[in-house]
């Protein structure tokens, strides 16, 4: 076979799978507005009318599939499904809506039916000395005919009992499938509490999420009496 020919079979077979994976491509917002990424738009682009039902000022999250089409979402409180309804035992969960970063989704590694939820408390929450924690709860698309549905027994699954508004996700380096999810600690006592300066990283695998977090303590204190540290985002 002409070399050229094999070069340009390598080329398609390895960008045609790039070229797919478009989960991240679909934006929403709270008071329901929503952008579109997907390649072949001129991107961004708005989408028209109202795409999502959330109604909330902070924080939120959406999955689309490969292709680009939207999955599921979820302001940390309720998960929508892809027709705008209220997924299968989608109420209840316990992220706040004064939460800068209040969910987050995340696929689980090498299945493409399954994908985790985190939520995280406000920091008004913890000043009030309320119950503000890190939860999971694990999504299944199996789960209602295909439109999904959380996992009953995978449910608000706590992890920290106290956080503060800052939730995010890496992916591992190099070839490995899986994720390292960051949330902040947050203390109800003094700067001087351990847990205030506490950086928590939990690792998904294909075999699921390990609940023993990693720990580095570095930076400024979350804490009750000045909690201002404890909101806004980590990126």
């Amino acid at each position: 076979m002409n070399a050229r020919i094999l070069i340009l079979i390598a080329l398609v077979v390895t960008a045609t799978p790039l070229s797919a994976q478009q989960e991240g491509s679909v934006w929403y917002f709270g008071k329901n507005a929503g952008l579109d990424f997907k390649i072949g738009n001129p991107p961004p682009t708005a989408i028209a009318g109202n795409p999502n039902k959330m109604d909330t000022s902070e924080g939120c999250s959406v999955i689309s599939d490969l292709t680009g089409a939207v999955r599921f979402y979820t302001d940390g409180n309720k998960v929508w499904d892809r027709r705008n309804q209220v997924m299968q035992n989608g109420s209840g969960l316990q992220g706040d809506s004064s939460a800068t970063q209040s969910a987050l989704i995340v696929p689980w590694p090498g299945d493409c039916t399954r994908y985790f939820i985190f939520t995280v408390g406000s920091a008004e929450q913890g000043q009030k000395g309320d119950p503000h924690g890190l939860f999971y709860s694990v999504v299944d698309m199996n789960l209602n005919g295909g439109l999904g549905g959380l996992v009953p027994n995978l449910k608000n699954t706590p992890l920290q009992p106290r956080v503060s508004e800052k939730l995010t996700a890496v992916r591992d380096a190099g070839p490995a499938l899986g994720y390292w999810v960051v949330s902040h600690g947050f203390s109800s006592t003094s700067a001087t509490a351990p847990e205030a300066t506490r950086f928590y990283a939990y690792h998904i695998t294909t075999s699921g999420l390990s609940p023993t977090p990693v720990t580095s303590s570095v930076g400024s204190a979350h804490f009750r009496s000045d909690y201002g540290n404890a909101q806004g985002q980590m990126k």
